[in-house]
């Protein structure tokens, strides 16, 4: 999965441990309105579809069909709503090593959603407080958007940053979540830490599979190059996220960004860029490594890379082919061999 750059997560049982708070409110609503209650871990399979339908499957079995069910339903539903506001962050809280984990993420350059079946109020108040800024976009169930497991909701998210499927990987802990990823034709890692466990995420054929956050991280880190691609809605916002100090760029942060939104749309204003830089000796240096480390292999990365190293200077190249083979001889921290035939399109 070459190129991944994009990161979207379930909510309840993934980042966040809420069968407790989730339970007490069913509960109080259902004894409340006059109905049995039920063990905590029966809401494990209760969660998953939208609060709408955590209350069907915890009302008594046959109650949909009195004529009067409409009404039952929707004083049960209110309760639920008016107990779950009060008390949703009193045992609520992330699973271990989850912040750890979304912060290497986010270091790594990754770009971090949520996507929840939950009423959009409370993922927007909860992931907040929680989890602060540091997910890109975060949506709940709306009006107008089927529910998980259609896809619709993640195809909303991957328009935001005109994500491709392949650079985009779905976090989930259910089946919902991976038939999910799989609608939308994209890639799934199950965590057996939520509230369904390893067999209904094999069963469901999730692609890849973790038992904690950290192998979590280590999975999707290992899956991503090093300097993940990151996408930017115009090259305006590109020039406002780059260091710009003293009247001079930051060469070397500037072609991080530069080679992370290498992509179709921005071909133009690069070629203008490397024209205007290509006797720059550092970004030269940095433009080679990135075309001989297996990181990123056949990645846009290293056809931008090619493409501004055939702009520069043959005198200049070649000092820099002379430096990278006596690194290479010296075995100096590159990952392979430099290429004496550099592909073609060098």
């Amino acid at each position: 999965m070459d190129n991944l750059a994009a990161i979207v997560f379930d909510l309840d049982g993934t980042l966040l441990d809420s069968l407790g708070d989730l339970a007490d409110s069913v509960n109080f609503a259902l004894e409340k309105a006059g109905y049995p209650t039920h063990e905590e871990q029966a809401y494990r399979y209760f969660v998953g579809s939208g609060a709408k339908k955590l209350i069907e499957r915890a009302l008594p079995k046959g109650l949909e069909k009195r004529a009067d069910y409409p009404v039952l339903f929707k004083q049960v539903y209110d309760l639920y709503d008016g107990r779950y506001r009060e008390i949703c962050l009193d045992r609520t809280r992330p699973y271990p090593g989850i912040l750890e984990m979304l912060v290497s993420l986010q270091k790594a350059g990754f770009r971090l959603m949520v996507l929840s079946n939950k009423p959009d109020t409370f993922v927007q108040w909860i992931v907040s407080h929680f989890f602060g800024g540091i997910f890109d976009f975060v949506a709940g169930q709306r009006e107008g958007v089927e529910r998980k497991p259609s896809p619709n909701g993640l195809y909303l998210l991957m328009e935001q940053l005109r994500l491709k499927r392949r650079e985009v990987l779905f976090v989930g802990d259910s089946d919902i979540d991976v038939q999910t990823a799989k609608n939308a034709g994209v890639r799934c890692l199950g965590v057996s830490w939520g509230f369904r466990g390893r067999e209904e995420l094999t069963q469901a054929g999730a692609d890849l599979l973790a038992d904690n956050a950290a192998e979590a991280a280590e999975t999707i880190l290992r899956l991503g190059c090093r300097r993940c691609r990151m996408y930017f809605s115009s090259w305006e916002e590109l020039e406002a996220r780059t260091p710009f100090q003293d009247g001079a760029w930051d060469m070397e942060k500037l072609c991080e960004y530069l080679i992370q939104s290498c992509s179709i749309r921005f071909e133009q204003q690069l070629d203008s860029f490397f024209a205007n830089h290509r006797s720059d000796g550092t970004l030269a240096g940095l433009m080679l490594d990135i075309l001989i480390s297996e990181d990123y292999d056949g990645s846009d990365a290293q056809i931008g890379a090619a493409r501004y190293l055939r702009q520069m200077d043959e005198a200049v190249l070649q000092s820099k082919r002379e430096k990278l083979q006596l690194a290479q001889k010296n075995g100096v921290y590159w990952k392979r061999p430099f290429q004496d035939n550099p592909p073609a399109w060098l």
